[in-house]
């Protein structure tokens, strides 16, 4: 996922997690990296610390950034026919969250079948910070849904567990 969005210019795989790394985010299940962002706001580069995990059905993600920033990702694979919970992205029942929302697209197959990508982000920073992160982050990411969705249209009819 991380090459599939636009600001990452650079990725470096950790053999381990960071001493600091949380507890439940030392296991083998999760892939640490160090990712360089390229920031064209102010024509620069930043770089921070992001853990994987793959889910049956998406993929969790935690970024730790300069400045306190601290990122938890959830993205999973809706079938968008079946998807009762609809348009509850910006549900947020944690009043400590300074972003939220969160996105996805729709990848349309031949047929009638139409599978979504739901993010919920639990974004924590400055609120001085978060308009820029949350503006970044959401431009970001449509991006990397509409790379994500080309890249399995151009894989032809995939299987839905």
């Amino acid at each position: 996922m991380a090459d599939l969005n636009p600001l990452v210019k650079s990725r470096q795989w950790l053999s381990t997690a960071p001493a600091w790394a949380p507890a439940e985010e030392r296991g083998s299940e999760w892939e640490w990296f160090t990712l360089t962002d390229r920031l064209a706001a102010c024509f620069c580069s930043v770089s921070y610390t992001a853990a994987f995990r793959d889910l049956p059905m998406g993929l969790e993600t935690h970024s730790f950034a300069p400045l306190g920033l601290d990122i938890r990702g959830l993205w999973t694979v809706i079938d968008d026919e079946n998807d009762d919970d609809e348009d509850d992205d910006d549900d947020d029942d944690d009043d400590d969250d300074d972003g939220g929302g969160g996105g996805g697209g729709v990848a349309k197959g031949e047929g009638d079948r139409r599978l979504a990508i739901r993010e919920h982000v639990d974004l924590r920073c400055s609120i001085f910070l978060a308009p820029f992160v949350t503006s970044t982050l959401k431009k970001s990411h449509e991006a990397l849904v509409e790379r994500f969705a080309e890249r399995v249209l151009a894989m032809g009819e995939v299987p839905f567990r």
